[in-house]
């Protein structure tokens, strides 16, 4: 685990993952639908919001 050095986080940190759940589990339903060109570009948005949701974490 490369993140020990943080502080725990507390609530914001297992909200985080609960929402990361949820969205993995919305992505893979709206990728089962779109076709393989709009599954690319959800899966492209999920990754540059969740690295964005992490530097935003991290500024905290």
């Amino acid at each position: 685990m490369a993140n020990d050095d943080r502080p725990p986080q507390g609530k914001s940190h297992n909200s985080g993952s609960m929402f990361q759940t949820l969205g993995g589990i919305a992505l893979v339903i709206l990728a089962a639908k779109a076709g393989p060109t709009w599954s690319a570009i959800i899966v492209a948005g999920v990754l540059i919001a969740a690295f964005a949701f992490d530097v935003w974490n991290r500024r905290q």
